[in-house]
């Protein structure tokens, strides 16, 4: 065989081994999740029986967000939750559009707030109650793209 088509032929060879390695790569390393998808936030499910603020947590890349809510009051208490927003992580303020997402719930309930103001660098969600009477307010915030 001449110099020449053995060169094509371990230069072909060649080129198809970097294909299949390039291919076989990108499907090792393909991300979890895609920079568009949403995701779920747990932001409480412990018994409360005070005043309760949850962690802050970082908006991200995120350009919408949605609460979801599931009350259990075991005795009667009344019970309200806000949307705090910050800056820095310390400094904290009611956000300026809808700052109270759910008022005076005072039974079981379930539900849900759309399109929640996003403003700042971090969010949490406070938790306020009116007497010791021990509520379970479990939350989630699904953080989307529009």
């Amino acid at each position: 065989m001449p110099k020449d088509r053995i060169s094509l032929v371990v230069l072909s060879a060649l080129l198809g081994l970097v294909l299949i390695a390039g291919a076989l790569a990108s499907l090792a390393f393909a991300p979890a999740l895609q920079a568009d998808d949403p995701i779920r936030v747990t932001v409480n499910s412990a018994a409360v029986a005070a005043d309760t603020n949850s962690s802050g947590h970082i908006w991200g890349r995120y350009t919408g967000a949605d609460l979801f809510y599931a009350i259990d009051q075991t005795d009667a208490n009344t019970l309200s939750l806000e949307l705090e927003v910050s800056a820095d992580g310390s400094t904290w303020f009611n956000s300026t559009i809808s700052p109270t997402l759910l008022t005076d719930n005072a039974a079981d309930a379930s539900g849900y707030v759309g399109d929640l103001p996003i403003h700042g660098w971090q969010w949490r969600i406070v938790v306020n109650v009116t007497n010791t009477n021990t509520v379970t307010p479990a939350l989630s915030v699904i953080l989307r793209n529009e």
